[in-house]
């Protein structure tokens, strides 16, 4: 139904428009699937990497962020130059949104976050913060991830306090913040391509609440 009326509202565009925003449209729409497949994939995978990983989240996420900025400059009548770049943004704000979603699963407040938190280490989810933590491993913390990630039986709590120990010990905590702080901190300098107006300031303020978000 949602679908349906997309091409609905896309109708009443004047041709050039209506085209435009379609390719654009299906595009974001192909990328979308293509990232959900390969979460899919990720389920069923032992190894991840952190580069394969960053592709999944920008097709699944930040995918969605970048059309919804570019299809703005599109209805906007903007120049090609300045739809890619907002386009880009999108993508660039996507991303550390996902790390920052990563991060918080681990370690949020379940009260302001909104879930419970642990949800991804209980389902083995390949999180960056995993693939960083296999990636960084000794001998000793990989033999203990390996056993929490193919156990049957287990104590929920005592899994989750077993693997965030981890986190902690191999720091990765702080090297997921800054891989986000950078995506965020390269879509601040983007916006600096824009004339200042309360547009570009608005999704300044955005993006800054993408940073600073608990929940």
């Amino acid at each position: 139904m949602m679908l349906v009326k997309v091409y609905e509202l896309f109708s009443s565009l004047d041709p050039s428009t209506f085209r435009t925003a379609v390719e654009a449209f299906n595009a974001c729409a192909t990328k979308v699937c293509e990232g959900q497949q390969w979460d899919m994939h990720f389920e069923g995978t032992d190894r991840v990497t952190e580069a394969a990983y960053l592709r999944m989240i920008q097709y699944k996420t930040a995918e969605l962020l970048g059309f919804s900025l570019e299809l703005g400059a599109i209805l906007a009548g903007a120049d090609e130059a300045s739809r890619n770049r907002l386009r880009e943004f999108g993508l660039l704000i996507g991303t550390g949104f996902q790390l920052r979603d990563d991060l918080l699963d681990a370690y949020g407040d379940p009260g302001r976050f909104g879930k419970q938190t642990g949800g991804d280490i209980l389902a083995n989810k390949k999180t960056f913060l995993l693939i960083k933590a296999l990636e960084r491993a000794g001998s000793a913390e990989r033999k203990e991830l390996t056993y929490w990630l193919n156990v049957k039986k287990f104590d929920k709590k005592k899994k989750v306090k077993a693997v965030i120990a981890i986190y902690d010990k191999l720091k990765i905590p702080q090297l997921t913040s800054r891989k986000a702080d950078r995506y965020f901190a390269k879509a601040f300098a983007l916006l600096d391509h824009f004339p200042n107006t309360p547009a570009r300031e608005n999704l300044r303020t955005f993006t800054q609440l993408l940073m600073d978000r608990q929940q």
